[in-house]
């Protein structure tokens, strides 16, 4: 089933059991931040706000209108993510030839590292808002796209800093 969706798919997505496509559905109430999680795995944002880090440069910024009915006037417009996979994380205990990897969706089997530390060996040029190929629920900020949420002053989510390192050399694909 995955190769037949596969040509419909952008060249760097996991297509993994269990995955969703399409927008997200159903009701929404309350108040919604300019980027906001309803798990810590999807980021959401108004479209106001992607306009305007669009045009200071951010780069990577894509989203789909969610599929969404909210009661009232004005409901907001709402956009979700859609983060590429770009660069990984050092995982220092374990050498990367030596990392289980599950036949039937190809992720790594293992627990999120501790400390984090993002290897920037394996991402050459990502965009300002990325996931990680081995942990693809993770979601990194570039500096450039923290300092433009704050500078526009931005509301929903806080940024915690992640250290970064360059790791041995492999090959990303």
């Amino acid at each position: 089933m995955r190769e037949l969706v596969r040509p419909f798919a952008p060249d760097w997505a996991r297509l993994e059991p269990g995955a969703d496509f399409g927008p997200p559905t159903g009701t929404g109430s309350g108040t919604f931040g300019d980027l906001f999680m309803q798990n810590p795995w999807s980021l959401y944002i108004r479209r106001e706000a992607l306009e305007r880090l669009q045009d200071a440069g951010i780069q990577g910024l894509s989203g789909c209108p969610l599929n969404v009915r909210f009661r009232g006037k004005n409901p907001p417009a709402l956009l979700a993510m859609q983060l590429e996979l770009h660069g990984r994380l050092l995982i220092d205990r374990v050498p990367p030839g030596d990392r289980p990897v599950c036949p039937t969706c190809g992720m790594l089997r293992h627990e999120l590292p501790h400390p984090l530390i993002l290897d920037v060996h394996s991402m050459p040029a990502p965009p300002d808002l990325f996931r990680t190929y081995d942990w693809p629920t993770f979601i990194v900020a570039t500096e450039r796209m923290v300092d433009s949420v704050k500078q526009f002053a931005l509301r929903g989510i806080r940024f915690s800093e992640l250290a970064a390192r360059q790791g041995p050399s492999v090959s990303v694909t």
